[in-house]
């Protein structure tokens, strides 16, 4: 999200965005997912109202700073999927 896009939160777009990609996850047979997001992005409070659960972390370096990665991680997308 960009500063001065706070018209865009709250519309239920990121969630439909999750949902379609858990959904397509899922008819290839694929029941669990990760998604990376920077530690400092707010998404990572709507991933985790998602149920993402912290799996991983890791540094990584971008403009020559050094930035940490949070991975979030569903087990079982059907739970997504249902809501």
């Amino acid at each position: 999200m960009v500063a001065g896009d706070g018209d865009k939160k709250r519309n239920g777009i990121g969630r439909r965005l999750v949902w379609v990609v858990a959904q397509r996850l899922a008819q290839s047979d694929i029941h669990s997912m990760v998604v990376w997001v920077l530690a400092d992005n707010p998404a990572c409070q709507f991933y985790a109202v998602l149920g993402g659960k912290p799996v991983y972390k890791k540094e990584i370096m971008v403009g020559g700073k050094l930035l940490i990665e949070i991975a979030y991680g569903w087990m079982d997308i059907r739970n997504l999927i249902a809501s």
